[in-house]
């Protein structure tokens, strides 16, 4: 079975009306794997066909008396690692937490396996999650599948090149300042950040960015995206987003007509002249669906917004270590440096810093009275050479290590949904993505947008060609 010609969307129809059976796209999924897994090092833990073996047998008695439990029926899908599965390692790419098994499912993943999706494996992450690269002492260095010589970037590295390379067509994953969005963009699949809030993270480990980390899916296409949220959300405006007409998932018809789009480019620093032109280029496409598109600001302040978020993940980094002094020789230099730092915070600092993220997410709020949404690059710039925490250079100037991530952490900020969506490739054949922005709970309304865009970006050929590449 050639799976990575199969969307979510196709595959899950297919395996609906008894076109594939479960045991068939599993055994697909593990031989892709084990064909890239060596290459690309997406997944640190794989599901053996013992584990996966009850798994399938439920399912396809499910699809077979005409019980699916949702559309994922049957569907593999990868978790990111610092997410919890019962029964699997949960390391969050560290020497930390090496021997940990996770006793219980963090809610969402429960709510993939609830639907009927079989959990394939764990994906790879950076230590803590707290990086733009994926690369680990534990794990070792995740690839792009676009070039094996660049990052996919990180924390959902492992969990982007999963999907580009055709190991699953979806993946779950968690973005707390760009971790889901600039992977997607660096790969040539679609991430979607959802509205803080719309999956609970009761436990599981410990949070280092308070709310503003969430969960959501990385896929290839935005109905794909759309098919996992509308299986497992209980928000009553998302249990319809796509419908059966008779020959797939579609989208419901959705008028956009006269809807307000604002762009936005951070003038303080550089961008490959790629990215300036894919959101032109995206923005004449918005403009022909009937959309009014202007340029404008963010009423955010990004310099206050990236003070406040370093300083939210030292103080979240210490938190999570807390009581693990024995451990913090094995820590990476980046992760004992937030350690040390969050430990020198006072209470009054940390309160101050939570205090200024929420009033700036209230502030943000009154940009959606002037704009239903916002247009902007995903990253400045395309991936960047492995070896490399963050490009040293974007167009030839250089810049700060922050630089890539300068359209990332402000949108966790607002607590808004987000989604990056490839567009083109530049000159080296590397993926550029563009992001789009909703306000708060309009999550609907934003897949319905970009499902539009999509249809226009002309990646879309060439990203099924090099997801079927050949890694051996």
């Amino acid at each position: 079975m050639n799976l990575q010609s199969f969307t979510t969307c196709e595959l899950a129809y297919r395996l609906r009306t008894n076109d594939v059976q479960v045991r068939d796209v599993v055994q697909a999924t593990l031989d892709r794997i084990a064909q890239t897994n060596p290459q690309i090092n997406a997944l640190c833990h794989v599901s053996d066909r013992s584990q996966l073996a009850q798994s399938v047998e439920e399912s396809t008695l499910r699809l077979r008396s005409g019980k699916p439990r949702s559309w994922l029926e049957g569907v593999p899908i990868s978790v990111k690692d610092n997410l919890w599965v019962k029964d699997m390692p949960a390391s969050w790419g560290s020497e930390v937490f090496r021997n940990l098994v996770a006793n219980v499912d963090d809610p969402p993943v429960g709510d993939v396996r609830n639907a009927g999706a079989l959990i394939v494996g764990k994906s790879n992450t950076p230590e803590l999650a707290l990086a733009g690269i994926t690369d680990n002492r534990l794990h070792g260095v995740t690839r792009n599948p676009w070039n094996l010589n660049v990052t996919p970037g990180g924390s959902s590295g492992g969990a982007a090149a999963s999907v580009s390379s055709g190991q699953t067509t979806v993946a779950l994953a968690t973005d707390a300042g760009g971790s889901i969005r600039r992977p997607s963009a660096y790969t040539g699949t679609v991430g979607l950040r959802p509205t803080t809030g719309l999956f609970s993270r009761p436990h599981g480990f410990p949070s280092t960015t308070l709310d503003l980390q969430v969960v959501g899916p990385i896929a290839r296409t935005v109905a794909d995206c759309a098919l996992l949220v509308q299986s497992v959300a209980s928000s009553p405006s998302l249990s319809n987003l796509l419908c059966d007409n008779g020959e797939g998932l579609v989208f419901q018809p959705t008028d956009m007509t006269g809807k307000r789009v604002r762009i936005y480019v951070d003038e303080a620093i550089p961008h490959d002249q790629g990215v300036l032109q894919a959101l032109h280029d995206v923005a004449d496409c918005i403009r022909e669906c009937g959309l009014r598109v202007d340029r404008g600001d963010l009423p955010l302040d990004i310099e206050e917004v990236d003070k406040c978020w370093a300083t939210l993940i030292a103080a979240g980094t210490a938190h999570a270590l807390e009581h693990r002094d024995m451990a913090v020789e094995s820590l990476t230099p980046l992760i004992r440096g937030l350690r040390e730092r969050g430990l020198a915070l006072t209470a009054s600092e940390v309160f101050s810093t939570a205090g200024a993220l929420l009033d700036m997410r209230h502030t943000s709020r009154l940009m959606w009275q002037s704009c239903d949404f916002l247009l902007a690059p995903a990253s400045p710039c395309v991936a960047w050479a492995i070896g490399q925490g963050a490009p040293i250079t974007i167009a030839g100037t250089p810049v700060g290590p922050r630089a890539a991530a300068r359209y990332a952490p402000f949108v966790n900020v607002m607590g808004a949904p987000a989604i990056v969506l490839p567009w083109t490739v530049d000159q080296f054949g590397l993926p550029i993505g563009i992001q789009i922005v909703a306000a708060p709970w309009r999550d609907a309304e934003l897949l319905a947008l970009a499902a539009k865009v999509e249809r226009c970006a002309p990646i879309a050929d060439r990203l099924i060609a090099k997801q079927t590449a050949d890694y051996v």
